[in-house]
């Protein structure tokens, strides 16, 4: 399959089977709790994961992470990047569509409160809903 082959259709149905949306925790400083999204997708062969992060980077600018050893890993953190390939994704999604929205919507306000007040953007915060595990098992499994 090249490059040319695959569409958002394609990568939506490879995602709700093989895709992971996850919250992320990093803790900057003691006290402070900042979190983010991360798409993942796992796979033994390299060659796909490669395929789509060449079809993501034409299409969205976006750079994955690519790590593992037993099993790749392509990994996209950086807030509008998760932003750019979920505004594509989510129309073509079907297991994985209502946590993708809750997750495009937690990201997106982020990124909002971020470009009003900068670092101290988390002052301004009205406790933005994170979507957690919980909230991951009640739309439909581990997503």
């Amino acid at each position: 399959m090249s490059s040319t082959q695959l569409s958002w259709e394609w990568l939506a149905g490879f995602f709700d089977g093989e895709g992971c949306i996850s919250v992320c925790r990093n803790n900057y400083k003691p006290g402070q709790d900042a979190q983010t999204i991360r798409l993942q997708i796992h796979q033994k062969q390299i060659e796909i994961l490669d395929e789509i992060t060449e079809f993501i980077f034409a299409e969205t600018g976006a750079v994955p992470y690519l790590g593992g050893k037993k099993c790749h890993s392509l990994q996209y953190t950086r807030q509008n990047d998760v932003i750019a390939i979920l505004d594509k994704l989510i129309p073509y999604l079907r297991v994985k569509k209502e946590f993708a929205i809750e997750a495009h919507a937690y990201m997106s306000e982020i990124v909002r409160l971020y470009n009003e007040f900068g670092q101290k953007w988390r002052k301004h915060a009205e406790s933005p809903v994170v979507p957690t595990r919980a909230r991951l098992r009640a739309v439909g499994g581990e997503m």
